[in-house]
């Protein structure tokens, strides 16, 4: 289970940071990090199909350890 907490994009839209969070130890947040790094081409395309600009935004998935850090 992955949730995406916040989406940051750079004033030029060439990039998205994606924060995400999930529940699990340290392996399966290593394993959730590589498959969300998997999907990126995918994501881009289902972006460029929706988005009106010239490139679809690179994306970049980072985990959100402001919400970790609540715990």
């Amino acid at each position: 289970l992955v949730t995406v907490t916040r989406v940051k994009g750079t004033a030029d839209l060439s990039l998205a940071r994606v924060y995400w969070t999930s529940l699990g130890e340290l392996k399966e947040r290593k394993e959730t990090a590589r498959a969300l790094e998997r999907t990126v081409p995918y994501v881009r395309h289902l972006l460029s199909q929706r988005l009106t600009l010239r490139r679809a935004p690179e994306i970049k998935f980072q985990y959100d350890e402001s919400v970790a850090a609540q715990d």
